[in-house]
């Protein structure tokens, strides 16, 4: 397969799946293994990475620019929520710190992603249950760092870091779209800062260079912004509409398909 049909591939996927409940992370280990698809380098993930970022921006560039501009007035709303998103970063922080490299592993196993990815599958399918509460209560410190333990779990792949921290939110009746909304903001920090110690720790940058041009790194960067865009699009429709639980039967039947592969 062509590399720059590769680099595309990838960049559809991760924008498809960074931010739908299906796990960007785990479907990229299955994406590669299924295809026989392996682009090595941090500056591609990081590159991809930057896209999604950007698909945050772009989606809730009003919302953003709302909250930025209160800040440096000092709102107190705008302090409070910046204050939840620097608490939810606590738990994933903790969880590198104390585990670090000894995740990594569990992304060479696609057997584990497919088992995880299942786990996926049922917290979705309870969307059933979890949308017929009443959902009017606010966020707050205790209901932040909870929802950051949610992330944190997520850097196994195949758990939906975007399905679990939603699925907390409504859990402890947050409503709908500010539960989308909190899961989308608190992951950008995670995304910045993860992709950056990737960076660091980088042996490969350089190579990536001498098999794709600046223009397809930069093709690769767009798709995965719009495709991203769209998936947010999705996400508060589905979630709004009370039919998240659909992405379950997805996250069932991909984890059920590769197991059987797997194991046939």
């Amino acid at each position: 397969m062509n590399e720059f049909i590769k680099l595309i591939t990838l960049a559809i996927v991760q924008g498809a799946t960074e931010f739908l409940p299906v796990s960007s992370s785990g479907h990229l280990v299955l994406t590669q293994s299924f295809l026989d698809l392996k682009i090595d380098g941090v500056f591609i993930e990081l590159l991809l990475h930057v896209g999604t970022i950007l698909s945050i921006v772009i989606f809730y560039r009003k919302r953003i620019l709302e909250l930025i501009q209160g800040v440096f007035k000092l709102e107190k709303f705008a302090l409070l929520y910046l204050l939840w998103i620097i608490i939810s970063m606590i738990p994933a922080g903790i969880l590198y710190l104390m585990l670090g490299d000894s995740l990594k592993g569990i992304y060479d196993n696609p057997t584990i992603v497919a088992c995880l990815l299942l786990v996926t599958g049922i917290l979705m399918l309870s969307f059933k249950y979890l949308d017929k509460r009443d959902s009017n209560k606010e966020l707050s410190p205790v209901k932040a760092f909870l929802i950051g333990c949610a992330q944190a779990f997520a850097v196994l792949p195949g758990i939906s870091r975007s399905g679990s921290t939603i699925w907390t939110a409504r859990l402890l009746r947050i409503k709908p779209e500010q539960a989308a909304e909190f899961s989308l903001f608190m992951s950008m920090p995670v995304i910045i800062g993860a992709t950056l110690v990737e960076m660091l720790e980088a042996e490969n940058t350089n190579s990536i260079l001498q098999t794709y041009s600046i223009a397809e790194l930069l093709i690769a960067m767009c798709v995965t912004c719009i495709v991203g865009c769209l998936a947010i699009k999705l996400l508060v429709k589905t979630l709004v509409n009370r039919k998240f639980w659909i992405f379950g039967i997805y996250c069932i039947a991909v984890a059920l398909i590769s197991l059987a592969t797997s194991i046939f």
